[in-house]
């Protein structure tokens, strides 16, 4: 939530910098505004960043879990498999 309110803050940011008459009469209030909008670009990477460590980090200590449950899955559909055998050969 809080990376897509900023960024629509941005997307706002854009659009009113470009068509404020205050900032095109003022050169140090534009300057001051446009290296606003880009530390809030920044913070937005930053804020991509950081997820993208997060889901990378779960990711990798998830997937010796998950595929432990799929070694268990295997061992029980193939001794399922065996018991309906009955010593016959499955039919396929």
């Amino acid at each position: 939530m809080r990376t897509s309110g900023t960024i629509s803050l941005l997307g706002v940011a854009i659009a009113i910098g470009d068509v404020l008459p205050i900032l095109r009469k003022n050169p140090d209030l534009f300057g001051i505004y446009w290296i606003c909008v880009l530390l809030l670009t920044v913070w937005v990477m930053l804020q991509g960043f950081g997820d993208y460590f997060s889901t990378r980090s779960y990711a990798k200590s998830a997937l010796p879990r998950i595929r432990r449950e799929q070694r268990e899955l295997q061992q029980q559909l193939a001794e399922i498999k065996r018991r309906r055998s009955n010593g016959h050969r499955p039919s396929e």
